[in-house]
C-alpha cells in the first residue's frame, strides 16, 4: 500500500500538538476535582456549540476533546460516553454536567 506523506504528516503533527496539550496541562488533573472530568465532551459540544464553533478555533477545540479523553481513559479507564437520555453506554449510570 502507496503511503500518503501528506496525511502522515498531518496526522504526526495532531499527535506533536496532542502530547504538547497533555503534557502542559497534566497540572489541571490535580488541581481540578475528578468529577470535573466525568462528562461526554462530545455530548458538551452538541449541546452548546452546536454549529457555533468558529472554524477558526475548531482545532483546537477537537485537540481539547482529544486531551479530555485521554485524561478520562487515564481517571477512569474509559472515554465517557452518553445515550441521549445521558445515560453511560457501558454501565447505564446517569451521566450530568457538572458546572463549576
Amino acid at each position: 500500500m502507496k503511503k500518503n506523506k501528506s496525511i502522515e504528516k498531518k496526522i504526526i503533527k495532531i499527535l506533536k500538538d496532542l502530547f504538547h496539550l497533555v503534557k502542559y496541562d497534566l497540572d489541571e488533573l490535580e488541581n481540578m476535582e475528578k468529577d470535573y472530568w466525568h462528562y461526554d465532551r462530545p455530548m458538551f459540544l452538541r449541546k452548546n456549540a452546536g454549529d457555533k464553533i468558529d472554524k477558526k478555533y475548531s482545532y483546537d477545540i477537537d485537540l481539547e476533546t482529544l486531551k479530555t479523553m485521554v485524561f478520562q481513559i487515564g481517571l477512569f479507564s474509559k472515554i465517557i460516553t452518553t445515550d441521549e437520555d445521558g445515560n453511560d453506554i457501558r454501565d447505564g449510570k446517569i451521566i450530568t454536567e457538572k458546572v463549576s
